[in-house]
């Protein structure tokens, strides 16, 4: 009896071995064929039965081969980091630095899809660390990659240009030009963004060549594009004006006809058309460049350029209120952003609970799994259950050693990437308000050129500032001049009024030509008096009438009043 319960367990271990043996060879022939042809590979993981049921290793294979067959597969929407965290527990506490980095690489790659950065540079950041001195080239360029392009997407130049270079060695090697051409770009980016661009210049010009000797037709799009703005802000609008329109002939020759993305050129071209002057041209591409109210970064980036050619030709009360409408749509463009943000925190949340739900699904497989195996071995052989018990209690005790060191690991890395969010919150508030101030600054400019151009019938000096002739400027042209100062700068003569009661209306009127930044020559020309006198007056004015401190003039006074 004794010899016939040993042939029965022997036979029934022989079986299962057989089975995990052939489970795992299909996994890592799988893993072969994923990169060649991922929908097969996803085809042959669905057909396995009962993955819950997989040994600890054989369940963590397959839990990362089926992240990265979704992660490869483009029209999967937002994905759920529950099925690579079983992966991850598994692999962070082996020496299999191999599948560890690849793990952490694909978590990094589902928590980027769903916008969570602080995640998808977390995991990222671990699996540098597991590669360390790796040769698999491969992995070590594109987790680089994706580290730059995760930077580029949150405004840090500095991490985008640092990790753009340390992966450009990777992908040389490599010798894959689609790899090289995809990682220049962001490596210029960091460059302009820096201010360096003399070094950006040089990159771009290495992927236009690269680009253009493979004929990557579509990247080459992206890549001319960049290479214009790198020109604008060189103010080499010729070049730029040139690379623009390389960019349209090749989405033209890509789509065969105008599209939303063309009309998102065309805005760039009119920009170029306007800095060269080109009025006529710049027109004519704006107005190709179709309306969608639906697209609201697209209508205020029209809106803007549209502001800044009526600027160009002086017609003010266009650019007046195209700017207007830069602005109420930039409000609604950051309102959208915040609900944006809102929706993404909500299905982060939701992800989080599916992965508490789906681990709380994969304990109880695993209890039930070593259930079926403890009534299995009592049924073969009784004498081995207390062995199977203080391994099955030592295991678990392992496990939860690993999970709590995992845990405070983990809550040091959170601490961290906290740290280094809020600081970059900070610098994001610091380069909006710069912006803010920017656009201000240039409303005021408008305003002002506005105000002066509403005088040109009034007061000549406006229309040609070289011209000697003596200015007789009535009662009735000063009550016009008021009246359009008050009109654009918000009952501005009555606030001055109101707010220096010593001032009497001749000193309004100097007040008006100082805010329409007339020289104390032109001011004199209109008031028939030398220049020494204006500037005696204007001192007068400041320091008597109005109080104004020495250090601080008149015209910087009136100019934000």
């Amino acid at each position: 009896m004794k010899h016939l319960r040993q042939t029965l367990l022997f036979i029934l271990l022989g079986f299962l071995l057989s089975a995990c043996r052939h489970t795992a060879d299909r996994l890592l022939s799988i893993e072969q064929l994923i990169r060649l042809k991922p929908d097969s590979a996803l085809s042959l993981l669905r057909q396995i039965q009962y993955p819950e049921r997989l040994s600890d290793s054989n369940g963590a294979l397959y839990a990362l081969l089926m992240t990265q067959v979704i992660n490869q597969s483009s029209d999967e929407g937002h994905k759920s980091d529950s099925l690579i965290s079983v992966a991850i527990d598994y692999y962070k506490g082996t020496k299999d630095s191999a599948h560890a980095a690849l793990a952490y690489y694909n978590a990094g790659l589902v928590a980027m899809d769903n916008e969570d950065s602080e995640a998808s540079l977390h995991n990222f950041l671990k699996t540098i660390d597991w590669l360390g001195e790796s040769d698999n080239d491969e992995l070590q360029f594109m987790v680089r990659y994706k580290m730059s392009r995760l930077f580029n997407l949150r405004l840090i130049p500095d991490e985008e240009l640092r990790l753009g270079k340390a992966a450009l060695p990777y992908a040389e090697r490599i010798g894959n030009p689609l790899y090289i051409c995809a990682l220049l770009p962001y490596i210029t980016h960091g460059f302009m963004q820096t201010n360096q661009l003399d070094s950006a210049y040089k990159y771009s010009v290495q992927a236009i060549q690269l680009a253009e000797k493979e004929n990557l037709v579509r990247t080459l799009s992206h890549i001319y594009s960049q290479h214009a703005h790198l020109c604008m802000a060189m103010k080499d609008y010729k070049q730029a004006l040139m690379y623009r329109d390389k960019d349209l002939a090749i989405l033209f020759e890509l789509f065969g006809e105008e599209n939303e993305y063309i009309y998102d050129h065309y805005i760039n071209k009119a920009n170029t058309l306007t800095e060269l002057h080109q009025y006529d041209s710049a027109f004519y591409y704006i107005n190709k460049a179709v309306e969608d109210t639906t697209d609201i970064q697209y209508t205020t980036r029209k809106s803007l350029a549209k502001a800044e050619i009526y600027a160009a030709t002086g017609q003010m009360d266009s650019a007046y209120y195209y700017m207007n409408r830069h602005a109420d749509l930039r409000d609604r463009l950051i309102e959208e952003r915040d609900k944006e943000g809102l929706l993404t925190l909500h299905r982060n949340y939701h992800n989080d609970e599916l992965k508490k739900a789906n681990t709380r699904l994969w304990q109880q497989a695993v209890e039930r799994k070593l259930q079926l195996y403890v009534v299995t071995i009592v049924c073969c052989l009784a004498i081995l259950l207390g062995v199977c018990i203080y391994f099955f209690l030592y295991k678990r005790k392992q496990q939860e050693v690993l999970r709590q060191k995992g845990q405070i690991a983990h809550q040091q890395e959170l601490l961290k990437y906290r740290e280094i969010e809020k600081l970059q919150a900070e610098k994001d508030l610091s380069e909006a308000k710069e912006r803010e101030a920017q656009i201000r600054e240039k409303e005021a400019l408008l305003k002002v050129e506005f105000f002066k151009r509403l005088n040109e019938t009034c007061i000549p000096v406006i229309e040609n500032p070289k011209t000697q002739q003596n200015i007789m400027l009535k009662d009735e042209d000063w009550k016009v001049i008021f009246k359009n100062a008050n009109s654009i700068f918000l009952n501005f003569t009555e606030r001055l009024k109101n707010q220096y009661p010593a001032l009497n209306e001749e000193d309004l009127r100097y007040c008006c030509m100082v805010k329409m930044q007339f020289s104390q020559t032109d001011i004199a020309k209109i008031m028939h008096l030398e220049k020494d006198s204006v500037k005696k007056r204007l001192k007068r004015i400041r320091t008597e009438k109005m109080g104004i401190a020495q250090e601080t003039t008149l015209e910087a006074v009136l100019r934000d009043f």
